[in-house]
């Protein structure tokens, strides 16, 4: 009788135990998932870039030249405002990059450019990569491929004001050479 009693009390002990490892490991997974949901995040600000002169703004545009796609004038035929919307500009003057008729810009972030339909822009524009889904694919098989842009690394108003200084005509104007 009094080996079973150690035995029963042994054994209860395991189950006790291993209901406490339980019921820690559950309280470390429970206070994880709410230290995930509190973590602070970042919010996306469009903070406006400060210069400390001109001729830091002038550099600042005529490096940001080095990984443009596309310069040009245009009028934008179809709008975008939101995340995610694909704006429609034609082009009146192309100083480097492809040749298109028209050029669809996404807006990838709240902090890329607004596009107003019969507004004139004049615009550096990036290429975003070609998408890889199947339906992405079956569409440029049935349709031709068809390529976006973005203008979120450099501001068009930035652009358009550096336009007028003969350092950044001379950059554009050497890029289009190339």
């Amino acid at each position: 009788m009094k080996n079973s009693f150690i035995a029963g009390r042994h054994s209860n002990s395991r189950a006790f135990a291993a209901s406490q490892r339980y019921q820690r490991t559950m309280r470390v997974y429970l206070l994880t998932f709410i230290l995930i949901l509190l973590r602070p995040t970042m919010a996306q600000a469009c903070v406006p870039v400060t210069y400390g002169s001109d001729r830091e703004r002038l550099a600042e545009a005529i490096s940001a030249l080095k990984t443009a796609d596309v310069a040009l004038d245009g009028v934008v035929t179809k709008g975008s405002r939101d995340v995610g919307s694909v704006a429609i500009i034609r082009p009146r003057k192309i100083w480097f990059g492809s040749k298109q008729s028209e050029y669809h810009v996404r807006k990838v972030t709240m902090c890329d450019d607004d596009f107003t339909s019969g507004e004139h822009v004049r615009i550096l524009l990036h290429r975003l990569p070609e998408q890889t889904s199947f339906f992405s694919k079956a569409w440029a098989w049935l349709w031709g491929p068809s390529t976006e842009y973005t203008s979120g690394f450099f501001s068009s108003l930035e652009f358009a004001w550096a336009m007028r200084s003969k350092e950044m005509r001379q950059a554009v104007s050497k890029k289009s050479r190339h």
